[in-house]
């Protein structure tokens, strides 16, 4: 699944693994790719960007997770959807999400979302591919 190794432990950590796989990002606006852990970085790998509600009374928010090479997220592999629920009523923009990803260094793909006014959390998994 990975290619790498470590030769010079006083160089680089035994737990460093580099990842071949393809990046994971999200599906944002106008079909493109936000990506949040690219090819190439060491694992485990984590991420996190904050979003905000686009609509008035906006109580929950779908992040589609994607996996691919390419910009257009339409163009990659469709990893899964998390909804984060919950989130109190408000204007456009008022309530901040915090979305989180952890890639462990066996693929698995732990997204957390958190409301930044309310502190809640919210949890799921997926596995990424290797290609």
């Amino acid at each position: 699944k990975f290619e790498g190794k470590t030769t010079n432990r006083e160089e680089f950590p035994a737990h460093v693994i580099v990842a071949k796989r393809p990046p994971v990002g999200l599906w944002v606006e106008n079909d493109r790719t936000e990506i949040l852990i690219h090819s190439g970085r060491e694992l485990p790998a984590r991420a996190s960007r904050v979003f905000s509600t686009t609509e008035h009374g906006q109580t929950a928010v779908a992040v589609r997770i994607v996996q691919g090479w390419s910009r257009k997220a339409s163009e990659n592999a469709r990893l899964g959807v998390f909804e984060m629920t919950g989130i109190a009523p408000g204007p456009p923009g008022k309530a901040q999400i915090k979305v989180t990803f952890d890639l462990d260094e066996n693929g698995v793909l732990t997204v957390t979302g958190e409301d930044k006014e309310s502190g809640q959390l919210q949890q799921a998994r997926t596995q990424t591919m290797d290609k």
